[in-house]
């Protein structure tokens, strides 16, 4: 009911403002009621997957009570399905022959699944298709990965726009490599890209739902790029490689902090032979908040 409706209602009356009363008041209690069966038709389904349903077993229940929900809830479904089909890719793996057959279907990140012959390595395929998995070549290592661009044309219109768009990064993020195993080293333009993007989305108030999210792919990127997470990618001999403490230097972050952060890591770098020292670890640390984590 309206601002207008309600002082309408005691200018006509104390009548019409019992009912009015009895109206809100039965409004509320049949949305806790509605939210309610929200929460447990999504406690359902999180249960279902729980219990190894596969995530087209789960989505063959979902029915008018799906398509009547909030988005928030029917987000809530979805990344329950992401989350059980991501803990599932994780037990996937191919044999030395397998990858070698996966090599000649090789398709940019991924592959083309018409290419593949062998039907033994078919069947493979066909078992990742129930929980909407794919397989990707990135970072030099094959892999079973939720194809995430199935959700955003599935549920385009039930996911949040946060959500939406945090798919939307998974599905970039998948498309190129961010660092080389084989050399030890960091694809730089494109972990700077995706640093880049993340503090846009941080920016976006359309992603509240999803901040912490963001904010956990921007610290394991900045880590990547500080070498805190394997340091191997940026030193070598100790000292940081030349392109690295060029990219820093030449590096222009949209994130005001990373900036300021590697403004200062450079000057320590330099002031020290570009040899990596304790107070560069503890600052980049700090800065990532595991000095935190381990006290």
């Amino acid at each position: 009911m309206t601002k207008k409706k309600l002082l309408l209602g005691l200018a006509m009356g104390v009548g019409l403002l019992a009912y009015s009363a009895v109206l809100i008041t039965g409004t509320k209690e049949a949305y806790k009621k509605d939210l309610k069966m929200q929460e447990n038709q999504v406690a359902d389904v999180i249960e279902s997957m729980a219990e190894d349903d596969s995530v087209s077993e789960s989505e063959s229940k979902f029915g008018t009570w799906f398509s009547k929900m909030d988005s928030d809830n029917q987000t809530k479904i979805i990344d329950a399905c992401i989350y059980y089909a991501t803990k599932r890719s994780q037990d996937i793996a191919f044999s030395e022959e397998e990858i070698k057959l996966l090599e000649n279907a090789k398709e940019g990140a991924g592959i083309n699944e018409e290419k593949i012959t062998d039907e033994a390595l078919k069947k493979r395929m066909d078992e990742l298709k129930p929980d909407h998995l794919t397989v990707r070549y990135v970072n030099e290592s094959w892999f079973a990965d939720v194809d995430y661009n199935y959700y955003l044309t599935e549920y385009e219109k039930e996911l949040t726009p946060g959500y939406h768009n945090l798919l939307e990064f998974y599905c970039e993020e998948k498309s190129d490599d961010y660092f080389y195993p084989s050399t030890g080293s960091l694809n730089l333009p494109i972990v700077e890209a995706r640093l880049n993007k993340l503090y846009d989305m941080s920016q976006n108030p359309n992603n509240e739902d999803v901040y912490v999210f963001i904010d956990t792919a921007e610290k394991f990127y900045l880590a990547m790029y500080l070498g805190s997470y394997d340091e191997s990618y940026i030193l070598e001999d100790g000292k940081i490689k030349d392109e690295v403490l060029a990219a820093y230097k030449t590096y222009d972050a949209k994130n005001p902090y990373i900036k300021q952060l590697l403004s200062e890591v450079v000057s320590l770098y330099e002031s020290n032979d570009n040899m990596k020292t304790i107070e560069i670890s503890d600052m980049v640390n700090e800065f990532l908040g595991y000095a935190e984590e381990t006290e």
